[in-house]
């Protein structure tokens, strides 16, 4: 009973010190959109993460070496993409990805997404609560050391802004294992903007892009009012 008490205490403690380091993050209001596809998007200066959720469906398959491409091309030395995926298409995914040169897997994430949030795929007969988060580096620096659960808040699936849209808690809860203040994040496919608002209100920086013209003009307007 000891040890258990013990260890509810040591896990409070560590969420007290994650929400301390958030509400003590300076918000930036440094981003930067662009209307482009991924293959012909180029950011400014290498950035430092890449926070993505791209699109699931098997019809947009090929867009995940695509990005992998894109990870190796434009991240830093020891820079990490992040990747969130679907499970039907797990191993094409995994290998499109893994057949990239410079890029290194590290580890797969547990998004979870607890409460209503489930989605039902009825081909698989299965009620999802979680999805992988799938972590790779260029070259092998592996950085700090972060837990491989990352959790949103209990039924927080954000789709007002986009179909796709996820938690801004799972985000912050990403971001903050994952990358550190004044660092540049990149979204290649910005949907509603979730991933640059949130990286911004923790005081990284951020450019994107979507092919979708309503994406990108959505994810503006959230982005410019919450830092005009």
């Amino acid at each position: 009973e000891t040890q258990i008490v013990a260890r509810q205490a040591g896990r409070k403690g560590r969420e007290d010190e994650k929400k301390e380091r958030r509400n003590n993050s300076v918000p930036t209001g440094d981003w930067n959109l662009s209307l482009s596809n991924i293959d012909d998007f180029t950011p400014s200066e290498p950035v430092d993460a890449i926070v993505t959720d791209p699109p699931y469906p098997r019809e947009f398959l090929h867009t995940w070496k695509s990005l992998g491409i894109f990870a190796a091309e434009h991240l830093k030395e020891g820079g990490s993409l992040l990747a969130m995926s679907g499970q039907s298409y797990l191993p094409e995914i995994f290998n499109a990805l893994s057949s990239v040169d410079g890029l290194v897997y590290r580890w797969t994430l547990a998004y979870l997404t607890p409460g209503g949030q489930a989605v039902q795929l009825w081909d698989r007969h299965i009620n999802t609560f979680w999805k992988p988060v799938l972590w790779f580096t260029k070259g092998s620096d592996h950085g700090r050391w972060a837990g491989d659960v990352i959790r949103s808040e209990t039924n927080d699936n954000d789709k007002f802004f986009h179909r796709w849209g996820q938690s801004e808690a799972g985000m912050a809860d990403l971001l903050d294992r994952t990358t550190e203040p004044g660092q540049l994040v990149c979204d290649p496919f910005v949907g509603g903007g979730t991933t640059g608002l949130i990286a911004c209100q923790m005081g990284r920086r951020f450019v994107g892009a979507d092919s979708d013209e309503s994406a990108i003009q959505t994810a503006e307007e959230r982005l410019t009012s919450e830092f005009s």
